[in-house]
């Protein structure tokens, strides 16, 4: 379950694509030493879309059961629904992921990179 992760250099770059009205649904699971899961109790999520550079236009956390969860095995489950993808304007966005341990450690920049918002195609009319 999830995308095995285990890597030395954070972030890591992982381009993401939401379809408007469908919305967007991904595991990871993070192995910091390849083999075992990070323990996330008591960690904090904080992903943010936006345009590069600019103001967040979408907010996903922890915190308030807003679209992240992290397990004690190291997933971290992205849940964007349908209804929330519809506000989101089509075309390039970009996202990033921060990681919260328990204080007072830091936020660790997790993931990072473009996230392709796609509208589908309409039916012609009769």
């Amino acid at each position: 379950r999830g995308d095995a992760m285990a890597t030395v250099t954070l972030p890591v770059d992982l381009p993401l694509v939401v379809h408007i009205g469908i919305g967007l649904y991904r595991e990871l699971r993070w192995k910091p030493d390849g083999t075992t899961g990070q323990d996330f109790t008591g960690w904090t999520a904080l992903l943010l879309i936006g345009p590069r550079c600019g103001t967040a236009v979408a907010q996903l956390d922890t915190d308030t059961g807003g679209g992240l969860t992290l397990d004690e095995d190291g997933l971290i489950t992205v849940t964007l629904d349908a209804v929330a993808s519809e506000t989101l304007p089509s075309g390039e966005l970009y996202y990033q992921l921060d990681l919260t341990p328990p204080d007072p450690d830091p936020p660790i920049r997790f993931l990072t990179g473009r996230l392709s918002v796609i509208c589908g195609i309409s039916p012609a009319a009769p």
